[in-house]
């Protein structure tokens, strides 16, 4: 009986000190754990295979003390930002959010309780992976005003989905026609729930949507670096080129290639007037509201344009767009169409916000996308846009 006893205690003092399991073998996971001492875990973001930024992290706790707290200790060694959030759930599924404790440029701490869990997922943002988009095309599949087909397939053989939203039974021939892309930056993940938003809106029953759809054509590839997204990598300053460092006559990635293509081709059919190219900026980085960069000279045309739609998105959200002018000459995904259709409305880079300030940023980033999909409608049937 005393022997029974030694070996339970023994066994109880054991687990007391196990240390702490860490993995990220999953869709979207990563992690470089530097150190586990007790209840502090020290970890950063992996620079994985042709990366050359580590921001985005993701990954799984277990075999921690319950009812208890863990300390996380970020080190930042890529870009340094402060005031930073991160996020965690117990089920993968329904995520909360926490303040860094001591916030700094190169390390963040965060303290989080781990309740009465067996698990604890964490991640940079609220994570948007390559099947949860699947999952979201495959809700659209009933509604016949969208057309889900394939760009193309990626570097590692995954399907990149291509959008077009119109009524195909409407007489308008040809239709005036917007391309949007986002995601270009895998790490850039608000981006996709505003895009859903957007998507969301243009196929309401809303009569500007409905308007829309008869006399407009919307082709949308809602994330253009699905590999990146599927294998937990960054994708900034990926090698051997940045995607959006890649718009160019001779691009490297499929779909950008792709892409350039099949605009070219629907152009020849339809009126193109508008291409946007949806991105999220680095965090504490012009977060209260959307962000557009501006490529063209300040009383043009475009500039012009440009003003009235966010001055309407402005009208409809509360939120004053900030509006960056910048006259890079960078192969950007803008640059590349401003100068290969320079008949466009506008050609422009949209940065959704970070950091929101609300309890449910998903809902947030996605009534966004709706705000803005119908402030561009709006724009679009304007006499001011003719």
């Amino acid at each position: 009986m005393k022997r029974l006893i030694f070996i339970l205690l023994l066994l109880f003092y054991l687990q007391g000190f196990s240390q702490i399991k860490v993995c990220a073998d999953f869709e979207g996971g990563n992690v470089k754990i530097l150190q586990i001492d007790g209840t502090k875990i020290f970890f950063k973001a992996a620079y994985k295979t042709n990366q050359k930024s580590n921001i985005w992290f993701y990954f799984k706790l277990w075999d921690f003390p319950k009812d208890s707290s863990l300390s996380l200790y970020q080190i930042i060694d890529f870009v340094p930002y402060t005031n930073q959030k991160l996020i965690y759930s117990y089920d993968n599924r329904n995520w909360h959010s926490t303040n860094a404790i001591q916030p700094n440029n190169s390390l963040n701490v965060f303290k989080l309780p781990t309740d009465d869990a067996d698990t604890i997922f964490i991640a940079l943002t609220y994570p948007y992976t390559y099947s949860m988009l699947m999952d979201f095309i495959d809700s659209l599949a009933k509604n016949y005003n969208i057309d889900t087909t394939t760009l193309t397939y990626s570097e590692h053989h995954r399907r990149i989905p291509l959008l077009i939203i119109s009524d195909t039974t409407a007489d308008t021939v040809p239709k005036d026609m917007l391309w949007i892309i986002a995601r270009q930056h895998a790490f850039e993940v608000p981006a996709n729930y505003f895009t859903e938003g957007l998507i969301e809106y243009f196929l309401s029953n809303d009569s500007l949507a409905n308007f829309f759809r008869k006399q407009y054509i919307a082709y949308i590839v809602p994330m253009m670096d699905v590999d990146n997204v599927a294998e937990g990598k960054s994708g900034r300053s990926q090698l051997p080129v940045d995607f959006n460092r890649d718009w160019r006559d001779s691009a490297h990635w499929a779909a950008i290639q792709e892409t350039q293509n099949l605009i070219s081709s629907t152009a020849d059919i339809n009126n193109f007037r508008i291409f946007i190219d949806i991105h999220s900026v680095f965090p504490d980085f012009y977060d209260s509201t959307l962000t557009f960069f501006n490529i063209y000279p300040e009383n043009s045309e475009q500039s012009k344009n440009l003003s009235q739609l966010f001055g309407i998105f402005s009208q409809l959200s509360d939120l004053t767009p900030n509006e960056i002018h910048d006259q890079t000459q960078k192969p950007f995904a803008d640059l590349y169409m401003k100068t290969t259709y320079p008949y466009l409305d506008f050609s422009v880079t949209l940065e959704v916000p970070w950091n929101t300030g609300h309890q449910q940023p998903t809902r947030y980033w996605r009534k966004l996308g709706k705000l803005f999909a119908k402030s561009l409608i709006i724009y679009l049937t304007s006499d001011l846009s003719k």
